[in-house]
């Protein structure tokens, strides 16, 4: 009877460890509609010219520095509906672009920006 018991209870052990594994994904959030919090960095930027993202929650500053100078700074909020982002700024309105999340990257239009 104790070698039933403990095999009922090794089985329930199994069973439980196996649903942890296959319960979450490391790419689950990768299809959310929001863009993880963090400073992004122009993939392919350089020195002459470098894109990079402050996110905070729906809000985002995009900022350009050209030889290590700030040229512009635009503060957007934005909205993700599978794989399009629209921004909205109070100085350029409304924007409307193709946007990709893989891991620690994000890809908005032609930009690929790298979470720091």
């Amino acid at each position: 009877m104790k070698k039933f018991q403990f095999s009922v209870f090794a089985m329930m052990i199994m069973a439980l460890v196996c649903l942890g594994f296959t319960s979450c994904s490391s790419d689950d959030d990768e299809s959310s509609d929001i863009i993880p919090s963090g400073t992004y960095i122009e993939e392919n930027g350089d020195e002459a010219e470098l894109f990079s993202l402050l996110v905070n929650g729906n809000n985002v500053r995009w900022t350009c520095t050209v030889y290590g100078k700030v040229e512009s700074v635009i503060d957007y909020t934005y909205t993700i509906k599978g794989n399009i982002i629209t921004m909205v700024s109070s100085k350029y309105g409304t924007e409307t672009t193709s946007y990709k999340r893989n891991g620690n990257r994000i890809i908005i239009g032609e930009i690929t920006y790298i979470k720091q």
